[in-house]
C-alpha cells in the first residue's frame, strides 16, 4: 500500500469508523444520564414501549415468514397464526386444518 491516495482514503475510512463508534459511546452514556435520572414509573412506562415494540417487530417477521410458505395444504385454506386483515371470500377462524382463512362456504353455489 505505497500508494499516497490508496493510505489516504484507507486513513479517512478508519477516521470515520473511530467517529461512528465515538458518537455511539456518547449516545449511550447520554441514554444511561436520562434512564438514571428516572422514576420507577417512568422506567416501566419506557419498558412496556420496548417490550411493545419487540412484539411488533416479531409479529412483521412471523408475517414475512407467512408470506414465503409453501402454498396451503387444501385450495380453500391459507394457514396464519393471526387475522391479517379481511380477505374477500374467506372467513377467518380456528376450523379443522388449524387457524387461518376458509373458503367462504355460504358464497359457494349450491348444488
Amino acid at each position: 500500500m505505497s500508494d499516497p491516495v490508496k493510505i489516504q482514503s484507507f486513513i479517512n475510512t478508519k477516521f470515520k469508523e473511530i467517529e461512528i463508534v465515538a458518537t455511539k459511546r456518547e449516545q449511550v452514556r447520554r441514554i444511561i444520564g436520562i434512564l438514571s435520572s428516572l422514576g420507577p414509573d417512568e422506567l416501566a412506562i419506557i419498558s412496556d414501549f420496548i417490550n411493545f415494540d419487540r412484539s411488533l417487530y416479531q409479529g412483521q417477521q412471523q408475517e414475512q415468514q407467512e408470506i414465503q410458505q409453501p402454498a396451503p395444504t387444501s385450495p380453500g385454506f391459507q394457514r396464519t397464526s393471526h387475522f391479517m386483515g379481511h380477505r374477500p371470500g374467506y372467513v377467518f377462524y380456528n376450523g379443522p386444518m388449524g387457524l387461518g382463512y376458509y373458503i367462504d362456504q355460504e358464497l359457494l353455489p349450491n348444488f
